[in-house]
């Protein structure tokens, strides 16, 4: 399974970070006598010229050659001092990985398995070891180093980015007895957060909330561990607490602005009362394009310039949600100027105006361009959206079912319909459900996807439309990516900064029904 967050090693920052430890090493090795010591700094410091003028064999050859003439140059851990900083320099660039494997090749052979203190060098440099592999490290140098936090941590934090849930407990039990252990300190709040990010994961929320609050003691600056309370909070169906706590995070300084405006916006859904005595109104957005028979594989009889594609999508959308015809439909038609398209233009405005739908059409807008032109007309409080190759099931919720489950949770900002079972795959990587979300039949997911969902206006306007205002990838994914893929970037950095749990209820993404649940959509248009 691939790495959910990957890191690109050839980012300035990372090198920088991989070629300031070597500096610490070198220090370590000062008792080995000056002189000699400074001739080992001058061959390294001629092989680095070499490679900043590119010159990268003979430089890191040179680099090479330095580390095993002063082999004998130990740091406090026993191990070679410039071994260690040749290691960082051949992990520094993907480029250099092949030199990087030869290496542990060469020190599995002297030591007989590559030794701990250079396997957890290589675990930094996340894609240079599979997943697996990086996981056993983790769990090695926490067991050569029982009070090894650093190690205890990198370990979670990677058992969580890759949603490894039956592995957590084993984890995160033994790291909770070392914290409570030890005496309060504001170097501890990020392991207290993804310990208590950990149980959360779990449903575990009592030891959760401990968890968060400890973190909150040893460092009450800071927002993690008030978004982790807020979040055991909603778990327990305790909204208000929840609002309070999210309040009181907005209060502190250092919040980043898009954290500050998704955390200001969850904040003012979250305090709206229990239930309104009016159902928020509802409006449809269905996106439509030309679908030539050579992409339907399944379904070329439904192609354009027919309009089979669009029809069933609407016909059963009506039926299985029971819409009634006081919602109003606007269908967005993305038209290219070709003869093809504009016999599909005009067979859509006859369908249009019998089945009294709105019609928009615009040219060469693309999918992201057509959200942006949908959530600057929408009126109603919640927008659903409709790709024209969607197939709704009888096992789909009412509208109205819909709209009351939106109702009675402020905190829910997105609810999406699955076109495949409720399980584990694509964007959905976990599944979570609280005791009142398994009530509500609907559960978590941390992703989010065009596939058809009901999303809060304010939610699109405030959070989605702007992180989509640019085109930087519209062309991914065949055309969805310029939505899809942006929103979930933005949600894997909100995650990197203030845990999964947290980015979850801030985003207020969800799907109906439980998991293993079987599809309620199917996807007419592959």
């Amino acid at each position: 399974m691939a790495t959910l967050c990957p890191a690109i090693l050839e980012d300035k920052r990372r090198e920088e970070e991989l070629m300031e430890q070597p500096d610490l090493s070198l220090r370590e090795a000062a008792h080995a006598g000056e002189a000699r010591l400074e001739r080992a700094r001058a061959k390294v410091a001629e092989a680095l010229r070499l490679c900043h003028e590119g010159l990268e064999e003979a430089g890191t050859a040179a680099f090479h050659q330095a580390a095993e003439e002063f082999g004998d140059l130990l740091a406090s851990d026993g191990y070679p001092v410039f071994w260690k900083q040749y290691f960082h320099h051949v992990l520094a660039r993907r480029s250099r990985w092949p030199k990087a494997r030869e290496f542990l090749s060469e020190l599995s052979k002297r030591y007989g398995e590559i030794p701990v203190t250079f396997a957890v060098m290589g675990a930094h440099a996340k894609t240079f070891f599979s997943d697996d592999e990086r996981i056993r490290i983790w769990r090695r140098a926490a067991e050569a180093e029982p009070g090894d936090i650093k190690a205890r941590m990198a370990q979670l934090r990677l058992l969580i980015a890759l949603r490894r849930r039956n592995e957590l407990p084993a984890c995160a039990d033994p790291f909770f007895a070392l914290l409570r252990s030890m005496p309060p300190d504001s170097s501890l709040m990020e392991a207290w957060c993804l310990l208590g990010d950990a149980y959360l994961i779990e449903n575990a929320s009592d030891r959760a909330e401990l968890c968060y609050r400890s973190a909150h003691h040893a460092n009450a600056g800071q927002v993690r561990p008030l978004l982790g309370l807020a979040s055991v909070a909603l778990d327990g169906g305790r909204r208000l607490d929840a609002v309070t706590l999210l309040s009181e995070a907005l209060t502190l300084k250092e919040i980043p602005e898009e954290l500050r405006r998704l955390a200001t916006y969850a904040t003012e859904c979250w305090s709206t009362p229990d239930r309104t005595a009016a159902l928020p109104s509802v409006e449809v957005a269905v996106f439509t394009h030309l679908h030539r028979a050579e992409k339907l594989r399944e379904n070329p009889h439904l192609a354009a310039p027919g309009l089979g594609l669009i029809e069933l999508t609407l016909t059963s959308l009506r039926a299985s949600l029971k819409l009634g015809s006081d919602i109003p439909i606007t269908v967005f038609y993305d038209h290219r100027p070709t003869e093809l398209n504009e016999t599909y233009r005009l067979a859509l405005e006859n369908f249009c105006a019998q089945e009294g739908l709105r019609l928009v059409v615009n040219e060469g807008f693309g999918l992201r361009r057509q959200w942006l032109d949908a959530m600057a007309r929408a009126e109603a409080d919640l927008v659903m959206i409709v790709e024209h190759d969607h197939e709704f099931l009888t096992n789909c919720p009412s509208l109205e079912q819909i709209r009351g489950l939106f109702a009675e949770r402020p905190d829910m900002q997105y609810l999406r319909l699955a076109r495949r079972a409720n399980v584990v795959k694509g964007y959905d990587t976990i599944l979570i459900q609280s005791a009142p979300e398994r009530k509500d039949g609907i559960y978590r997911t941390p992703g989010f996807s065009n596939t058809p969902h009901l999303v809060r206006l304010g939610f699109l306007r405030d959070m989605i439309g702007p992180s989509i205002g640019y085109g930087g990838r519209d062309t991914h994914n065949f055309g969805a990516g310029g939505v899809e893929d942006t929103v979930n970037s933005l949600y894997r950095a909100l995650e990197a900064r203030v845990g999964l749990p947290a980015a979850m209820r801030l985003f207020g993404t969800l799907v109906y029904g439980n998991p293993g649940d079987k599809r309620r959509v199917v996807h007419l248009g592959v």
